[in-house]
């Protein structure tokens, strides 16, 4: 939190009588009685934000209290500057300096003679006035060490900031003639359980002022009246509103309700809340480098700034997207062509219908991102209808990997020719939480997920058909390093094309395939499938436990703790074999569950499998609470 600092400083003609030598001084610590008044001047256009007016000063604020021991003065405000940014605050009743000694000081405004102890936090119901809104405001400095030499004051909020910027949503045309409520709030000492915001321009953001507090979930926290009808957002967990902070919210306005886009807790003067055109396609906050996106067009924008060399720069979408329809050989989205390190986040929507036809392309890697830097990161995001043509290296969300995929998945159709995976074609980063229905098509590496896993895929599920020609898997192509708590419930099909002949006759020349890996060299640990697998080389669990390639240095993939169900026989193909650690058929859920969940507790993993009601189902993920 932010606190707002105000300088005290002693008036000129006082500062020369300070300049006194030790014989001035009574004992050689005491000042002389009556001769040194506390003068103050508030300095710092910056801080001086202390009302929580628009413009930040002084205007309107005609006397303070200032309390030392038990004794309060009034002080009077003489506003200064060319924007009242400043001011004198000096008494004709003053206190004195009577040592150098530190002194405490409290300090508050609102001031009322009647009543000379701080006053209770009461905001007005009405705050739609700048008068109303301003006149809620409570400011005061608590109790501070004051120095002679440096008498400084440092003051705060005891309300709290709530800024609401409305955007249109689904079946909205117009947000002309809405108004804005706060409900659902403490009404102790008086306070109004609603209250109706001040309207800060001709836009669609408000500002209100509330007494610190905590809102109950599921309350009717903001309600927004228009065209006859009320809307209103309901938090899905507690909202702790602390005095001196701001509190931005983007709310959708949807014909069927209200969406929270999202929520930033900021200091006192920082506005993150740009003001939208209720018809823009999306905003852009230049303190935070971020595009807030509403439709295709603002995805297009952001994509636009982002491919001209801002690869850092974020984006949060506001809305569903739906992408223009193209003819057959024509793609409408090209992908993010160089090391993206921003974030992207879905905030749970859907891109639905992008096509990217790579046909005539010489890109090695193909997605909605061709590359993630290790420091990017894409979330929370939904691609339907996806249709990736003739890629090389491609995934639904990302070509190449070196960062975080996480709650993402996708919905359509992917090939790709050396790699291929309904998540990311190659991966060197980490993806979790993230699921994939898309039928996969690819040649050499096909995965559900990904097509060649050289880091961690953790809590992952593919349900689409997958299909190769080389290595295929439910999870991973191939995979180099960990596959934990994933499953995959597709069939897994190979067409089982012949290399070329080689020398090494331990390469593997035709098509080997596994309900979770193709090929494992690395760790699959706590995994099932359910799919029905066809091939050469076949497993229920992976194809081959270890690398064929290179036998004479024994590398060998290590199973643990996973079960299948479908129509293989053996886990993997018996002649590598690898590691293997409680890997089965199936014989009941219930028991590979709790095996399962054993083997994620030895990890310390975050996941867990639950079994449903029906016992004869298999078990689904879910986090720790």
């Amino acid at each position: 939190m932010k606190t707002l600092r105000y300088t005290f400083v002693l008036s000129a003609a006082v500062l020369a009588l300070s300049a006194c030598t030790q014989n001035d001084l009574a004992d050689g610590t005491n000042l002389p009685e009556g001769e040194y008044p506390l003068v103050i001047e508030t300095t710092g256009v910056k801080d001086a934000a202390s009302r929580a007016t628009v413009d930040g000063n002084w205007d309107g604020v005609t006397d303070v209290a200032l309390q030392v021991g038990a004794e309060v003065k009034k002080y009077s405000v003489s506003a200064s500057g060319a924007n009242k940014e400043s001011a004198i605050l000096s008494s004709t009743d003053p206190f004195y300096w009577t040592s150098r000694e530190n002194i405490t000081v409290t300090a508050w405004w609102p001031y009322n003679a009647a009543d000379l102890s701080m006053p209770e936090v009461k905001v007005n119901a009405d705050q739609s006035s700048l008068e109303n809104f301003k006149s809620s405001d409570y400011i005061y400095a608590h109790s501070d060490a004051v120095e002679f030499e440096n008498p400084i004051l440092e003051f705060t909020h005891r309300t709290a900031r709530v800024t609401v910027t409305l955007v249109k949503g689904k079946g909205v045309t117009s947000l002309e003639g809405a108004s804005v409520s706060l409900n659902g709030l403490d009404t102790e000492h008086e306070n109004p359980a609603s209250v109706t915001p001040y309207k800060v321009s001709d836009g669609f953001t408000y500002d209100a002022l509330v007494a610190p507090q905590t809102i109950a979930q599921g309350a009717a926290f903001i309600s927004v009246q228009l065209n006859g009808g009320t809307y209103s957002y309901l938090p899905d967990a507690a909202i702790e509103l602390a005095a001196g902070s701001r509190y931005n919210y983007t709310v959708k306005v949807n014909a069927k309700g209200l969406e929270l886009v999202g929520c930033t807790i900021t200091d006192w003067t920082t506005k993150v809340n740009e003001e939208v055109d209720a018809n823009a396609d999306y905003s852009y906050n230049a303190s935070t480098d971020t595009y807030t996106v509403f439709t295709a067009e603002g995805l297009y924008a952001w994509a636009e700034h982002v491919n001209a060399g801002n690869y850092s720069t974020n984006c949060i979408l506001a809305n569903d997207i739906v992408m223009p329809t193209v003819t057959e050989g024509e793609s409408n989205w090209t992908p993010i062509h160089d090391y993206y390190h921003g974030t992207f986040d879905g905030q749970n929507h859907t891109i639905s219908g992008i096509v990217i036809d790579e046909s005539e392309s010489s890109e090695v890697y193909v997605g909605l991102f061709r590359k993630l830097d290790s420091d990017g990161t894409v979330k929370n995001l939904g691609l339907v209808d996806i249709d990736i043509i003739d890629g090389y290296t491609a995934g639904g969300i990302v070509g190449y990997n070196l960062g975080v995929v996480s709650s993402c998945y996708t919905i359509g159709n992917i090939e790709g020719d050396s790699k291929a995976g309904g998540i990311v074609g190659y991966n060197f980063g980490e993806i979790t939480s993230c699921y994939t229905t898309a039928n996969i098509q690819g040649n050499m590496y096909t995965g559900g997920i990904v097509g060649e896993n050289e880091d961690k895929i953790i809590a992952c599920y593919s349900a689409g058909q997958i299909q190769g020609n080389h290595v295929v898997g439910g999870i991973a192509g191939v995979n180099f390093d960990e596959i934990m708590a994933c499953y995959s419930t597709g069939n897994i099909k190979g067409e089982s094309v012949p290399l070329p002949p080689m020398e090494d006759e331990h390469f593997i020349r035709d098509y080997c395939a596994g309900g979770v890996a193709g090929m494992n060299v690395g760790e699959i640990r706590a995994c099932y499938t359910t799919g029905d697998i066809e091939g050469t080389y076949v497993g229920g669990i992976s194809g081959v436990n270890q690398n064929p390639m290179i036998p004479e240095y024994d590398i060998r993939g290590w199973i643990r703790n996973c079960y299948w169900s479908g129509n293989c026989d053996d886990g993997v193909w018996p002649k590598y074999p690898g590691y293997m650690e409680k890997v089965g058929r199936v014989n009941t859920w219930e028991t590979a569950t709790a095996s399962m969940n054993k083997a994620l507790e030895a990890k310390n993993s975050e996941w867990r499998y639950v079994q449903g009601e029906d016992e004869i189902l298999p078990p689904t993920l879910q986090k720790n609470q």
